[in-house]
């Protein structure tokens, strides 16, 4: 450079100026990472749905509506076999009534949880029926599936449908 005083100025103007800058900010901590989701222990679940298959068996065979009926959510949906849609738990209450007016005969009845999925408050059960004449006979078995949504810790069907694998023996 030709001109060492213009050299110094301009070298004292960009240190005046770089001073003048912000400081740098420092840097932002990333927020904490989400909680992992709650783990579900599947066993434990199938263990609590198989007992209330099992309570269920006991409400059926009673013919015990309210005990039944303690299962349902007021939304609840019924998918029955050879039956149309069943909307609502007063609907699924007078189907059942309807069932049992229709059937004298005493039966047993025996729910078998074949799978069970889960997240959240949700879950889904997979099973199958067996159930039986007042000698011990098997007359009808099925298949079902239900949607429960644990509310105030205890499980509420709020779907289900079921059917027949064959008609039942008289």
């Amino acid at each position: 450079m030709k001109n060492p005083l213009l050299f110094i100025a301009l070298t004292a103007l960009t240190l005046a100026f770089s001073s003048c800058q912000e400081a740098e900010k420092p840097a932002v901590p990333p927020p904490p990472p989400a909680p992992e989701p709650a783990k579900i222990d599947l066993a434990q679940v199938r263990t609590d749905i198989q007992a209330l298959e099992n309570t269920w068996a006991e409400a059926l065979a009673a013919k015990d509506i309210e005990k039944l009926m303690a299962f349902y959510a007021d939304n609840a949906v019924s998918l029955p076999n050879d039956e149309p849609i069943l909307i609502g738990k007063e609907a699924i209450r007078k189907s059942q009534e309807a069932q049992w007016a229709k059937s004298k005969d005493k039966r047993t009845y025996k729910f078998d949880v074949l799978d069970v999925f889960a997240e959240g408050n949700m879950v889904v059960e997979v099973g199958k029926s067996t159930y039986s004449n007042e000698k011990g006979e098997v007359i009808g078995n099925g298949k079902y599936m239900v949607l429960y949504e644990k509310r105030d810790g205890k499980y509420m069907v709020v779907r289900e449908t079921y059917n027949n694998d064959m008609p039942a023996k008289k």
